[in-house]
């Protein structure tokens, strides 16, 4: 009944304001012409009548203004559980830029010819002074702005906040010491949050996985200037930065002459010195690269998301990822349903290929290669395995050198085709020592791409990728493992590094061919 009254008063003030302003058009019009007509010039008409038709529409038009303005106050009050008093006090006197405005607007008034002064000067000055008085809104310190921490330094969570979002935001944690704690300040230029902020959205953005909100707590038990990085609750990296001072990242090869304290670069490894501000300039002449410690921090998670993304991908954000997709592919995601595929099916699919980090931005051509061959295939590997086929330009581009070329450390020939007879239920059946030369094979030619920093992967069959990969996992866990079915045909292979067969396998044939006498020998004395 309420809204409704409101509804038909404010059709009447509608109606109110445009019959008067026809009543005014009238005025000036006929006002014009009966003065034309009385003997007065035309100007002389225009400048009398119009005066007299803006006063009366003024007189007709202000409670038609005063009507409207308090039925928006009495409409929008019902949102609030305040009186009405203290409604407008609290909006009137939270800050002072509204009054200083209305101080301006009344002095420039009383400035135009024609207006009274004094009043308007009058009430402009003690807007000043109330102005003046007034006090800003105390900050809440309890409230964060933002889910990486905000302004709270632990991170406290409000209590609007409902738990799922709670357990999400809690997905990933950085902890900090006590010298980082200003760091986190949502105040402070390009601070943690609004980084991490960008971080997110830009790891978004390349892997096409949601990123739950990032929570930024501080531990005084930790080392001052100590930070780490959990995921799921565990602590998967961590190290101390000098919050007072910048990180000159040494060129590889040469030699620099700069006081510092010498340390490792977190995330890639890289050798490096903490050095004053004032060295900074020394440095980047010396062919350092020169990075401040909020931004070592950031590349450092931003590295750690990416060697995890397969964590952060739970059943929730995989329901974000397809709601997402349903917008502009709504045919594919209609056709994941539990007789073709189950959820929990796609979720480990996904989980698969983001774990071997292959971008699932291109999530419509994901789903449809999913849907293709999920109703052949038995198992969640053979699954992936067939996906990958489909995305092979999306997996071999991230190990594309920069004239285009797949760099690739291959197997010889002979080792490929003993490794895959030893197959058993998709474990390597040779022995401990031909396994250790395997690894450290692999692992030197690894290394020695990384060294020259040329992007480079392992191709082998397809029936070993994944046994292969297995056993590399914890040696080389950064090693992309490629089947040769996910090469596409147009591009160009560039082989790094072909691990032979003797270089593997050779002691165990010399053992072979050693036992061999001895059996010889012992069947003639039988």
């Amino acid at each position: 009944e309420f809204y409704g009254a409101m509804d038909g008063a404010s059709k009447f003030v509608r109606g109110d304001a445009v019959a008067g302003l026809i009543i005014t058009g009238v005025n000036l019009v006929g006002g014009v012409i009966l003065g034309v007509s009385n003997g007065h010039s035309f100007m002389d008409s225009i400048r009398m009548y119009s005066i007299l038709t803006v006063g009366d529409g003024l007189v007709s038009q202000i409670p038609a203004l005063i009507i409207a303005t308090t039925a928006g106050v009495l409409v929008t009050k019902t949102t609030s559980t305040e009186s009405l008093g203290d409604e407008i006090r609290t909006q009137m006197f939270t800050s002072s830029r509204p009054i200083w405005i209305g101080a301006g607007i009344l002095a420039v008034i009383a400035l135009m010819p024609g207006l009274p002064r004094l009043p308007f000067l009058s009430i402009a000055a003690g807007l000043v002074l109330l102005a003046g008085r007034v006090k800003p809104a105390p900050e809440d310190p309890a409230a964060p702005e933002s889910p990486e921490g905000g302004d709270d330094p632990d991170g406290v969570v409000s209590e609007q906040k409902n738990l799922d979002e709670f357990l999400l935001s809690d997905r990933a944690v950085v902890e900090v010491g006590a010298r980082l704690v200003p760091f986190i300040q949502s105040r402070r230029v390009k601070g943690l949050s609004d980084r991490i902020t960008a971080l997110r959205r830009e790891f978004s953005r390349s892997t096409g996985l949601w990123v739950p909100p990032i929570r930024v707590n501080s531990n005084l038990l930790l080392q001052p200037e100590e930070y780490r990085i959990l995921i799921a609750g565990r602590r998967v990296a961590g190290a101390e930065i000098r919050s007072e001072q910048l990180m000159a990242i040494l060129p590889e090869g040469r030699n620099v002459s700069i006081p510092g304290e010498p340390t490792t670069e977190p995330a890639f490894g890289l050798a490096a010195l903490w050095i004053v501000n004032e060295s900074r300039r020394a440095a980047e002449v010396q062919g350092c690269t020169v990075v401040d410690p909020l931004s070592v921090l950031i590349t450092h998670l931003g590295e750690i998301l990416k060697k995890n993304a397969h964590e952060l991908l739970t059943r929730e954000s995989l329901k974000m990822i397809l709601d997402r997709a349903r917008e502009f592919a709504p045919t594919i995601v209609d056709e994941i349903k539990p007789e073709i595929i189950r959820m929990g099916t796609l979720h480990q699919v996904l989980t698969q290929l983001a774990e071997e980090r292959v971008p699932l931005a291109d999530i419509a051509l994901i789903l449809e290669s999913i849907v293709n061959h999920a109703p052949t295939t038995k198992t969640p590997e053979e699954l992936t395995d067939r996906v990958r086929i489909d995305l092979g330009r999306l997996v071999c581009e991230r190990f594309r050198a920069e004239d285009g070329r797949l760099r690739v450390i291959m197997l010889e020939q002979k080792l490929d085709t003993r490794l895959r007879q030893s197959l058993q239920q998709e474990q390597l059946g040779i022995g401990p020592l031909p396994m250790t030369r395997l690894i450290e094979q692999v692992s030197a030619a690894w290394q020695e791409s990384e060294r020259r920093h040329q992007p480079v992967a392992m191709l082998a069959d397809r029936s070993l990728r994944r046994p292969l990969r297995k056993l590399l996992a914890r040696s080389v866990p950064d090693l992309g493992l490629i089947a040769y079915q996910e090469v596409p045909a147009d591009l160009i292979i560039d082989t790094v590094q072909t691990v032979s067969h003797d270089a593997v396998m050779g002691s165990d044939q010399a053992e072979d061919l050693a036992r061999q006498p001895e059996a010889t020998a012992t069947r003639g004395a039988a």
